[in-house]
């Protein structure tokens, strides 16, 4: 049995008219009917003006891709700094983002350079946050924007420029961290309460609330969370055990989720829960030392 389809019967042509598919026209034989013949040159115009436009766009994305084929790469530019050859580097990283402004690394190098070399943290920053611009959303990139903001002892600053971003976890969770610094523990408790409250908050996030609460004095609240991150981790063990894999990571992170949690609750008062917690924690997974530390505060 063969597979190819039947042929269809042949149609005669229509003695009177002519079809022009692609356009859609009709005329009949003497250029009378539902279109006239010029009708059918505007539309042939107008044709050829699209397909004009066409090949305008495919030799644009043409010389594009050629550009982009001429960027200068990381590995010769990170050997021109290997060799001191810091004006060159800088030269060919000027030149990638001249060819593309959206390149994100091209922008962070830019600014490692100059912080790096140059010592200016002036000139990194001005790199640092084109970069952001581009991938606010980008931690560690946050992070290096907020470190040297930092070291340049500019915290407001780094404060006004994250609010112009559109609101992330890192971002947020930066915001958090700078106002702690000021002294508003209350305006950071806020602003980690935010970022522990979008899709998806990271386990991260929630130790940086269970810490913001307490620097708001409110260790009953943090205990709470650290309840939560030490569930976290023991059911991470629970379940990596299970596949016969080793736990000894996981149970450094339990002990030190633990001790958090004893620390809150011996703030708030509830010694039975502290001691509960410390008597949880894993032999070896916490120095022994700071566990016998921390139980001395348990007796009154």
């Amino acid at each position: 049995m063969s597979l190819r389809p039947a042929r269809p019967p042949a149609v005669a042509a229509p003695a009177l008219s002519t079809t022009v598919p692609s356009l859609g026209l009709r005329i009949g034989a003497a250029g009378k009917g539902p279109h006239t013949e010029k009708d059918f040159d505007a539309a042939l115009k107008a044709a050829k003006s699209a397909l004009d436009g066409a090949h305008k766009l495919s030799k644009s994305i043409d010389q594009a891709t050629a550009k982009r084929k001429a960027l200068p790469d990381f590995q010769s530019i990170h050997k021109l700094l290997g060799k001191g050859k810091v004006a060159e580097a800088s030269a060919k990283l000027e030149q990638r983002v001249s060819i593309d402004p959206t390149d994100r690394e091209a922008w962070r190098e830019l600014a490692f350079l100059h912080k790096s070399f140059d010592k200016d943290l002036s000139e990194s920053l001005k790199y640092l946050n084109k970069a952001l611009t581009l991938d606010p959303h980008h931690g560690h990139l946050v992070s290096e924007v907020v470190d040297t903001y930092r070291k340049a002892g500019r915290r407001e600053e780094a404060l006004a420029e994250l609010a112009k971003l559109p609101e992330g976890e890192d971002l947020v969770m930066a915001q958090g961290e700078l106002l702690r610094e000021l002294g508003k523990p209350t305006e950071s408790l806020a602003a980690y309460q935010r970022a522990a409250a979008l899709p998806d908050a990271s386990l991260e996030t929630q130790k940086g609330l269970a810490r913001a609460l307490e620097h708001s004095k409110q260790p009953g609240k943090a205990a709470e969370v650290w309840k939560g991150v030490l569930a976290f981790h023991e059911q991470a063990i629970e379940e990596v055990a299970a596949n016969g894999d080793k736990t000894n990571g996981i149970e450094e992170d339990a002990g030190a989720a633990a001790m958090e949690l004893a620390r809150a609750l011996i703030k708030a008062g509830d010694m039975a829960g502290a001691k509960a917690a410390l008597d949880a924690i894993r032999v070896g997974s916490v120095d022994a030392k700071a566990v016998a530390e921390l139980r001395l505060r348990l007796k009154p």
